[in-house]
This record gives C-alpha cells, structure tokens and sequence, in this order.
C-alpha cells in the first residue's frame, strides 16, 4: 500500500444503522449469534461511557461491523471457544483499518459458547500496526494499461 495511491474510498456508514439482515442456519449457534453477543457488550460499555454504537452489519463494503458517536470504527471478530492464532480480514475491513489507522478497533471475542470460560472482549486500537499481517498472496494492479504512469518502454526491433 505504499503504491503513493490511495485505494477507492469506503462508503459511508449508514446514519441510524444498517443491522444484519437474519439468515436462518442449521446450527443453534451461529456466528451472528456470537457477533450479536459481541456487538451487544461492546455497546455496553461504550454506554457507560456516554458513547453511542451504531451496528454496521448490513452495509455493504463499509469495512467495519459498528461506528460510534466519535466516528470511531470497529470490527468485531467472534469466536465461541479460545482465539485463533491468526484473524483474517477482508479487503474492505483491510482498507478501512488502514485509512482510519487509530480511529479503528479490531474487537476480538473469545470464548462465547457455554461452557467455554468467561466471555471476554479484546479491544486493540490500530491493529495492524500492532499485529504483524501477511499481505494476500495475489494482488490485482488496476490500470496498467494508462501510459500516464511513469514507466520505460522498450520495443522490439521488428524483423521484416
């Protein structure tokens, strides 16, 4: 990302919201379940501190599942049991925490099932400049075909 170019801007969070639309599933406990419970405790204690969250979840590209009163971005990561040893993120979460760098919270829940130990939430504050992250292995140039961009061409002799 240090191209000098700046990536397509994010859309805009939703003003009053944009909650995730329900999806029926086979399992008792979904990932929604445990994103639900997440989003609910986050809120929470953002409330006690006079802060307001808005739940993301269905908008679109918006890189992040909530915002709060301050315009500050969270991403929320759910998980049942003990947390992985590595999170992914989306292209969009990728973007927006990169734009918004300590204005963005990745929000790691862990251990969420019953029986499972006591729920806990994991704010970190511009996570990927305190995570080590592996950029994806394929990464798609866009516009190489605009001979504005700085460049040296070299043609071959044609042979007649």
């Amino acid at each position: 990302m240090s191209s000098g170019r700046r990536p397509a801007p994010l859309p805009h969070p939703r003003p009053g919201g944009a909650p995730l639309r329900n999806q029926a599933s086979a399992l008792e406990y979904t990932g929604r379940d445990k994103e639900d419970l997440a989003l609910d405790a986050l809120g929470r204690i953002l409330e006690e501190q006079g802060v307001e969250l808005t739940d993301q979840r269905g908008a679109p590209s918006v890189g992040a599942d909530a915002y709060d009163s301050n315009v500050r971005y969270y991403e929320i990561k759910a998980h049942g049991r003990a947390v992985p040893s590595e999170l992914n993120l989306t292209r969009a979460e990728f973007i927006r925490a990169w734009s918004e760098g300590e204005n963005y919270t990745l929000v790691i829940a862990s251990r969420l099932e019953e029986g499972a130990g006591g729920p806990t939430l994991r704010l970190v504050d511009d996570p990927l400049h305190r995570f080590e992250f592996e950029p994806p292995t394929d990464v798609r140039l866009k516009g190489v075909r605009d001979v504005s961009v700085e460049s040296t061409v070299y043609e071959w002799p044609r042979t007649e």
